[in-house]
C-alpha cells in the first residue's frame, strides 16, 4: 500500500463504532523506518490526534479500524532521532552517495503486517518523467531538504 491511498482513509474506532477522522499523517522512526503512529485529523479547528500504530486493527478498503489501548502515541526516546512525519519528506531531492540527482520523493509503500516501510517511490524531472521504485535500506538518510541513498539501489529496484 502506498501512504498516498491511505493518507485521507477514514479512521473509525472500534469500541465506540464512532468516526474519529481521517489519516493526515504517519509519524516514523527514521532509522528502522518502523511506523509508530497515525496523525488523524478529528476536526477542521481540532487538533490532530496522535494514535498508535500497535492499535490499528486493520486497514480496510474504505478505513483504518483502531481497537481501544491504553498506551500514548510513542514519541522519540531521549537522546534517539526525532520521529520524522512521512507528509514532510514528501517532494524531498534523492540524491545517491556519488552525487547523482535521482528526482524527487512523490510516494512511501508501506507494510501493514510489519508497521514498516518497505520502499520509496522515486519521480525523476521532466516533461517524460519516469517513476522509479526503491527499497528502503538503513543506508537512506533524510535531512531537510533532501534525502541520500546508496548508488547501488539505482540497478536495485523495489
Amino acid at each position: 500500500m502506498k501512504f498516498s491511498e491511505l493518507k485521507g482513509r477514514a479512521v473509525v474506532r472500534l469500541e465506540e463504532a464512532q468516526r474519529i477522522g481521517e489519516v493526515e499523517d504517519l509519524m516514523v522512526e527514521p532509522v528502522s523506518r518502523h511506523i509508530v503512529s497515525l496523525k488523524v485529523r478529528t476536526g477542521l479547528f481540532s487538533a490532530a490526534e496522535l494514535v498508535p500504530a500497535g492499535a490499528v486493527k486493520n486497514v480496510g478498503a474504505d478505513a483504518v479500524t483502531i481497537a481501544p489501548t491504553a498506551e500514548p502515541a510513542l514519541q522519540s526516546a531521549s537522546g534517539a532521532p526525532p520521529l520524522i512525519a512521512l507528509s514532510t519528506i514528501l517532494g524531498n531531492k534523492v540524491v545517491t552517495d556519488a552525487g547523482t540527482l535521482v528526482g524527487e520523493l512523490q510516494d512511501v509503500l508501506l507494510d501493514w503486517a510489519n508497521l514498516a516501510i518497505t520502499g520509496y517511490e522515486v519521480r525523476a524531472g521532466g516533461v517524460f518523467a519516469k517513476t522509479q521504485e526503491f527499497a528502503a535500506t538503513p543506508d537512506l538518510r533524510f535531512g531537510e531538504k533532501i534525502i541520500t541513498m546508496p548508488a547501488q539501489l539505482l540497478s536495485q529496484p523495489a
